[in-house]
């Protein structure tokens, strides 16, 4: 056989192994020839060893302890269990050298008190436990349960075997070794029941662990069953069922060579022949079981466990005086180097000493100043608690004023008696108005989750309708942007969950503005809702232009199942990305980008912040992934409640606000061309509201061309360069994605072709140091939001002044313009720092 295989193999010395391992099993389970199983392993062995496999020799060494165990050979058994514990040390298996130890530990029932041996398992069992080995813990908890049985301690066998069927329940029951520990759960609650005097549940017991052992074919335990259950049949008088169960289990036991099974079954066979009147018989049944009872004393003959255990304890102590021994001796070597040593270390001391003081000063003024910083945090801590305060408060005070402007201007609406211009410019107040409403309800919920009392108002909603209503209020604006917007709502029409209306809102549209934002023209923006966790039909994905459905509210059952659910929103863009910088601080309140190359973008720093809050106030959590140049995905979850029948539709019935459509060169749909009469001025405004507002104001005066930031400006001026039919005068924000102001306004004056259109920053930045960055560049002229008209359309109109007198000036001179060169590099920066002195 062993022939065979390594012509198989070769020198390959895993296939070697695999396939011994496939003999010894078959030897083991189907043949029951443990003689020859043991041949095979101790094979298994030798080609462990010469390839080195510590984890392979482990196995091989422990399938060893258990053959010569069932042979009741203890000398080779306990050789090979400690073999198997030291391979298993050597490879770092520490499930299987857990369980080496503790079959260790247990052979000391023998011949040591049971207190003493169970304390020091309940340790292997904390271990098992903490490195939630589940494996170790069922066979631990299976051996105690067998020793405590036999040593007599029938309540902490009860607990053991409960924590076996807690580890294995029964329902569990696909796999060779979970029959097989149904099987030993099920005979060791038979035997409780025979220790409790109870025959009747002892024998029901008995014959489900003959099922199970039957299930997936295990001699012994089969054997034990049938043994067990001839002697219950035979003592409640039923000597044909007994004979029946003894003959069977003769059978498996002969045919496994279980020694002990066969001396058992051949006394009972004894006395059931004696006592039905075959002495004869019962003789010759008598000298078998003499016979097996011999064998079994034959194997185990000279071993003392007490005395392996003494030996092993006195080799321990005899390595470990040799250990003690070496120490000394290299003590003694180090002594002699530190007397050799001792000289120079003195004449160090001093400067050792200096050293040491030198350095507790420093530890000294260390501690001082992290007194400091931990005084300063603490203030700094106050005073962000005072600013949040402060902006709570001030908030607070704006919504009067706030409301005095509002009422007004909805009043005039509703009067109807306004021209278009005066009704179009009031329903831009009245947005505008709204969203400070919206930033001023912002801040205060803020300050509310600050102070841990915003609360959720959970209000059935029918979720299609409820979030179409709030799609469509894009579209205008992805028609303005030309972004190709889209939503997919993965979820059925008549879906019904508890949702918080307004805050589900805010989310939606904070991550929605952010995506439009920072889309440029031609990208793309996706919004993706989802219920997970039931089954529901997905709607076909729906694509801009959205219909605003409003359904009829339907009647509330009074009867209706809820059902526990997760709900995402989900929403993509194609934008410039995320700087990985930033990722982690994303979610920070008040936090802008810290970049230097980023554009100045505006903003509050609230909206994410706002969501992320929000997103934990539901249970839930707000995700982001983001590469630069290749967009963002940002993704709510949080569980909501379903209803299994469709409740009142509470859909909000909105205005949908838009603006006119912009043409790819930036000209207002209609637009077909430049008049010769007007002068053309290029407004460049990301916020649609405010663009539409200075197109009314500059219109009747005026050819109006718009851009939503610098580089669409740049683009629309690279075929129109400046003078008659071109653009005339440059009106641009500071604060804009893509391209910022700064920026714009640098590459306007370093080219030639640009360097003399006149520049005007509108902004809100008016702060010192923004103006005179923006004059240093060589801005025109600089005016504050909010502006009055007046002055807007008087600046623009000496402007435009000037540079008709000057293009005439200089066209009257022979000679070419000269252009005064700009700063260089060395004054620019000198300034800067100068004016940062100042």
């Amino acid at each position: 056989m062993l022939l065979l295989v390594r012509g198989q193999c070769g020198g390959d010395l895993d296939c070697q192994f695999e396939m011994y391992d496939v003999l010894r099993s078959r030897l083991e389970r189907q043949q029951f020839d443990l003689p020859a199983a043991i041949f095979i392993t101790e094979e298994m062995v030798r080609v462990a060893q010469e390839d080195k496999n510590y984890k392979n020799e482990g196995s091989a060494h422990f399938n060893l302890f258990r053959f010569h165990e069932a042979r009741g050979n203890f000398s080779e058994c306990m050789r090979s269990l400690e073999n198997a514990l030291k391979s298993y040390e050597r490879a770092g298996e520490k499930s299987n050298a857990l369980h080496c130890k503790f079959v260790l530990e247990e052979l000391r029932f023998q011949f040591e008190p049971f207190d003493t041996v169970y304390s020091s398992i309940r340790l292997l069992i904390a271990e098992a436990e903490q490195s939630r080995d589940r494996t170790q813990l069922t066979q631990i908890h299976h051996r105690l349960m067998q020793n405590c049985f036999d040593l007599g301690q029938f309540g902490l066998c009860e607990k053991h075997l409960q924590a076996m069927e807690t580890l294995v329940p029964y329902s569990d029951s696909t796999k060779t070794h979970q029959i097989f520990f149904h099987a030993l759960t099920t005979q060791y609650r038979a035997r409780l029941s025979m220790q409790k005097n109870d025959p009747v549940e002892a024998k029901k017991q008995w014959l489900l662990s003959l099922g199970w052992a039957r299930k997936k074919p295990d001699r012994w335990l089969e054997a034990n069953a049938l043994h067990v259950l001839a002697n219950l049949e035979w003592q409640a008088g039923r000597p044909v069922l007994a004979k029946k169960h003894l003959e069977n289990a003769e059978k498996i036991a002969t045919e496994a060579k279980i020694d002990e099974f066969l001396a058992e079954i051949f006394s009972l066979k004894s006395i059931v022949a004696e006592a039905e009147g075959r002495p004869a018989e019962a003789l010759d049944f008598l000298k078998k079981e003499i016979f097996h009872r011999k064998e079994i004393k034959k194997r185990g003959a000279g071993f003392d466990f007490e005395k392996h255990f003494l030996r092993s304890e006195k080799e321990k102590l005899a390595k470990g005086k040799a250990l003690q021994k070496a120490d000394l001796e290299l003590k003694n070597l180090q002594l002699i180097g530190s007397i050799l040593f001792l000289f120079l270390v003195l004449l160090f001391a001093a400067g050792l000493s200096r050293a040491f003081q030198n350095q507790k000063k420093a530890k000294q003024k260390l501690t001082e100043q992290n007194a400091l910083i931990e005084k300063q945090s603490g203030e700094l801590r106050y005073l962000d608690a005072a600013k949040s305060r402060f902006f709570a408060n001030v908030s607070h005070e704006l919504r009067t004023p706030l409301a005095l402007l509002t009422g007004p201007i909805g009043t005039l609406l509703k009067e109807n008696q306004l021209t278009e211009k005066q009704a179009h410019l009031l329903h831009i107040a009245r947005q505008s108005g709204k969203q400070l409403e919206q930033l001023i309800n912002d801040i205060l919920d803020l300050n509310k989750l600050e102070l841990s009392k915003m609360e959720v108002t959970e209000k059935p909603t029918e979720l299609a309708v409820f979030f179409r209503t709030y799609f469509a209020q894009f579209e205008s604006l992805a028609e303005r942007k030309q972004i190709n917007f889209s939503a997919n709502l993965l979820m059925d029409n008549q879906l019904t969950a508890n949702i918080d209306q307004e805050k589900c809102r805010q989310v939606l549209f904070n991550l929605l503005s952010n995506a439009f934002k920072f889309t440029p023209t031609g990208g793309k923006v996706n919004v993706e809702l989802k219920m997970e966790n039931v089954e529901l039909k997905p709607e076909q994905p729906l694509h801009s232009p959205f219909s605003i459905l409003h359904s009829k509210p339907s009647i509330l059952n009074s009867q209706f199942s809820i059902l526990p659910s997760q709900f995402s929103i989900q929403v993509t863009d194609t934008g410039p990305g995320i700087h990985p910088d930033d990722l982690p601080h994303l979610f920070d309140r008040y936090f802008q980008t810290t970049r230097p190359d980023k554009p100045a973008e505006g903003g509050t720093g609230i909206g994410l912040a706002l969501c992320h809050e929000y997103a934990q106030l539901f249970g839930g959590k707000i995700e982001v992934e983001s590469a630069l140049g290749a967009g963002s995905v940002f993704r709510v979850t949080f569980p909501v409640t379903l209803y299994s029948e469709t409740p009142v539709s509470l859909a909000p019935q909105g205005e949908v606000y838009g603006e006119t459509p912009v043409s790819p060169a930036g000209l207002a749909v209609g637009e077909t061309g430049v008049s010769p009469y007007k002068p053309t001025i290029l407004v460049v405004e990301d916020n649609l509201d405010v663009r539409d507002y200075i197109r009314l104001i500059l219109q009747e005066k005026y050819h109006v061309v718009t851009a939503e930031h610098g580089q669409a400006a740049l683009d629309i001026l690279a075929p129109s360069p400046p003078g008659r039919g071109g653009v005339g005068l440059i009106l641009s924000d500071l604060m804009m994605p893509v391209m910022d102001g700064y920026q714009l306004l640098e590459k306007l004056k370093s080219n030639d072709a640009t360097r003399h259109i006149p520049t005007i920053m509108l902004t809100a930045r008016a702060e010192a140091q923004d103006k005179l960055k923006a004059l240093r560049i060589g801005v025109d002229d600089y005016l504050l939001k909010p502006f009055d008209e007046e002055e807007l359309l008087v600046r623009i109109e000496n402007l435009l002044k000037n540079q008709a007198a000057r293009r005439a000036a200089t066209a009257e001179e022979p000679e070419p313009e000269v252009v005064a060169p700009l700063l260089s590099q060395p004054d620019r920066e000198w300034l800067e720092t100068f004016e940062a002195y100042v």
